[in-house]
């Protein structure tokens, strides 16, 4: 929690809050008086944009292993269970609901044997103004506050020069010969991890 405002409230509330937070591993609250005003609510939405972002990784790691590479749900639930436990990736909360979302066949009144995933619209709205939400609210937030020069975002051609040009082709990849998804993304061994 990241609760903002007048000191003396939180200090008055902050037992509760507290109570009611996440812990750590270690049972510590997650919980942090942040400052005056709504720098709670402003800190709380650049968190959600920052997992907004890793949201959008994970997802698009799911669609690019199964459209691709023609993956099927339950493999690639396996293979983000892995990645969970074990490597850079291990205790990744989103990437634990991201497996377990992917196994399951059924919720909300939707029965897939392929999973629910399939009939789940990519598009997140707030009830009030329609919009995306604390996500989109903190790109353009970053993105009316800091300067962004998109030349470095442009392909590297083969002088070394930044093109500026969009290039001609931007269909996906296509593996060049088949893959079998049991040789695909082994746990290896990372610098500095077990």
């Amino acid at each position: 929690m990241s609760p903002g405002g007048p000191k003396e409230a939180y200090d008055t509330i902050k037992p509760y809050l507290e109570q009611w937070a996440a812990k750590t591993p270690q049972g510590e609250p997650c919980v942090e008086y942040i400052g005056p005003g709504g720098s709670g609510h402003y800190v709380k939405m650049i968190h959600n944009g920052i997992e907004h972002g890793h949201l959008s990784i994970i997802c698009e790691a799911r669609a690019l292993l199964h459209a691709q590479l023609g993956l099927s749900n339950d493999e690639i639930a396996d293979m983000f269970e892995r990645w969970t436990h074990k490597g850079p990736l291990q205790g990744s909360f989103l990437l634990g609901i991201g497996y377990k979302g992917l196994r399951r066949k059924e919720g909300d009144g939707v029965k897939d044997q392929r999973g629910i995933v399939e009939g789940i619209e990519d598009k997140v709205t707030q009830d009030v103004d329609k919009s995306e939400g604390t996500g989109t609210w903190s790109t353009k937030v970053s993105c009316g506050s800091t300067p962004v020069d998109p030349l470095p975002l442009r392909p590297v051609d083969e002088q070394g020069s930044r093109s500026r040009r969009s290039p001609s082709d931007t269909s996906p990849p296509r593996p060049s010969r088949p893959l079998t998804s049991s040789a695909l993304f082994r746990p290896t061994s990372v610098s500095g991890s077990q």
